[in-house]
């Protein structure tokens, strides 16, 4: 009789327990159940959902750094090796889609590619000298490009950096 009483509190105690989760202060839990998204985007705090069916996944939407290189070529034909640092972080509204459609490792995904591309198009339009002379306008036209780009895909850019530009040692 004894051993039924404590089985039945523990699984009553199991139920109860799992039914609360927490999402962590820059985080957004998006609720999976039997390894679909449900479309519910758990907000930071104690939150409630259904024991033994719902799992959380926890993103960041805290601003995070990264950072990759570029290889293209100028206007004149001389090569150019970039660096980029993007500051981004995830869209809280878009968690779920993102998700859904690219998993945890989605910034790989999404950032090397674009920043990639975007770089090629942007120092294909300048002459060597002047990714020099109008860094400025070349960053710009670069956060540009890459913010709608990303920003399309959850992601928002909140500053891009040109941390160096190198060229062939014979230019």
């Amino acid at each position: 009789r004894m051993i039924g009483i404590v089985g039945i509190v523990l699984i009553v105690a199991s139920i109860i327990i799992g039914s609360f989760t927490t999402v962590p202060a820059g985080y957004r839990g998006v609720v999976i159940r039997f390894s679909a998204v449900t479309g519910r985007i758990m907000e930071e705090g104690l939150r409630t959902k259904l024991p033994f069916f719902d799992s959380v996944e926890k993103m960041s939407v805290q601003t995070q750094k990264y950072e990759a290189s570029a290889v293209s070529a100028s206007k004149d034909l001389q090569d150019v090796n970039t660096t980029i640092a993007l500051n981004w972080h995830l869209d809280p509204g878009m968690a779920d889609e993102v998700y859904r459609t690219l998993g945890l490792d989605f910034i790989e995904r999404l950032a090397s590619p674009a920043i990639q591309e975007t770089v090629k198009q942007v120092t294909a339009r300048y002459i060597a000298e002047d990714l020099i002379l109008r860094r400025e306008e070349v960053k710009a036209e670069i956060t540009q490009n890459l913010s709608n780009r990303l920003l399309q895909r959850g992601i928002v850019t909140e500053t891009v950096s040109i941390t160096n530009f190198r060229f062939s040692d014979t230019f």
